[in-house]
């Protein structure tokens, strides 16, 4: 009962986060588009656009005789491909296909960016899910309800160290019955290259710790490529908010490619 009711507010906690940071924060710098880790970000597709990714996520410990597992790179990984398509101003629409530790997944999804008149952007997604559960042999329906919140703030610390872009997921999953959310940043290191960090808070479903991952992101025409590190197997933001049992950090990368 005392778990439940601190659950209950947290999840209240990150909804007064969210809309204070949404609606009332005012901008301090331009924005500046940057892909996310596990995160879901405010889509800036034009119309005909197209983004295809490819995720990794190793299950072997990263650190763990590194020499001979190469990194954890050797003990199997959760998988992800997907598409992302612009079809109307503001609207996209994503199919994803993931097998990861938790489950195997269909995705069918869209997302609208909302009109505000204040800072940043805010977007509202909604995901048909048709999965397979870990253990089960039988194939569900299910929906998962996100928020995403960008803001374009800047904040420097010692002179030289800048925080950017911050981005504020929150999230409703209709297989679990739980809401949950996440935040994330990043740390310009030169014009093309950015280091990443996201925490996603645990629903108590997998494990009590939250979700954390962090590692670069570099940018070249048309590519991202990620190289990161996470305490927690699964892809995306409805994985990752299933928590982790451990702190030990694994290795993960995904690659992206835009179309015009």
């Amino acid at each position: 009962m005392g778990n439940e009711v601190l659950r209950r507010m947290r999840t209240f906690w990150h909804f007064c986060v969210f809309f204070f940071m949404v609606v009332l924060v005012q901008p301090l710098s331009g924005f500046e588009e940057i892909s996310r880790l596990n995160l879901t970000p405010v889509s800036k597709l034009r119309p005909g656009s197209a983004v295809v990714e490819i995720q990794h996520r190793f299950y072997g410990l990263a650190f763990e005789d590194p020499v001979n597992t190469f990194f954890g790179t050797t003990s199997g990984t959760a998988i992800g491909i997907g598409s992302h398509i612009g079809i109307l101003p503001n609207a996209c629409l994503h199919v994803n296909y993931t097998k990861s530790a938790y489950s195997q997944e269909y995705i069918l999804g869209g997302s609208y960016q909302l009109p505000t008149s204040l800072l940043g952007s805010v977007q509202a997604g909604l995901d048909l899910i048709h999965q397979k559960p870990q253990g089960l042999s039988d194939r569900q329906n299910t929906v998962f309800v996100q928020m995403t919140g960008e803001l374009p703030i800047t904040m420097t610390f010692l002179e030289s160290l800048t925080l950017r872009n911050f981005c504020i997921n929150l999230a409703y999953d209709g297989y679990t019955k739980k809401m949950g959310g996440g935040y994330g940043f990043h740390i310009p290191v030169s014009d093309d290259l950015y280091f990443v960090w996201e925490t996603i808070f645990s629903t108590g479903v997998s494990g009590p710790k939250d979700s954390i991952a962090f590692g670069l992101s570099g940018e070249t025409f048309g590519h991202h490529f990620k190289l990161l590190l996470q305490n927690q197997p699964g892809i995306g933001l409805r994985q990752c908010l299933m928590g982790s049992t451990t702190n030990d950090l694994s290795l993960g990368f995904t690659i992206e490619r835009q179309f015009e």
